[in-house]
């Protein structure tokens, strides 16, 4: 099924649709609407759909245009704190080398 509505390109109604749940944000919060949150539950199809259409770029990159050393994003095992512990390294390493290290954000 999902196979065929991604060849199709189309998504059934039935797994567009969400249940959408006020969740409080803070324990303590006055319970006014700004204090919660939207919890949206999708149907197992819209997820595993999801799952699918979502590792297709990845595996992709990896076996035709591999991802440089430096990407670290869309990579298992890799996150903004691995990202951020190697520009902590990298300015280290040149503050040890007595090199000016200027970082822009």
């Amino acid at each position: 099924m999902i196979n065929l509505s991604l060849h199709e390109g189309l998504l059934h109604n039935n797994w567009k649709a969400a249940l959408v749940r006020p969740l409080l944000k803070k324990m303590g919060l006055e319970l006014i609407r700004e204090s919660f949150r939207p919890i949206s539950n999708l149907s197992l199809e819209s997820k595993v759909t999801e799952k699918a259409v979502a590792c297709q770029p990845v595996k992709h990159c990896e076996a035709n245009a591999p991802l440089l050393i430096n990407q670290l994003s869309y990579r298992q095992i890799h996150s903004s704190e691995t990202a951020l512990m190697k520009v902590q390294n990298d300015i280290l390493v040149k503050m040890d080398q007595q090199e000016v290290t200027l970082l822009i954000l």
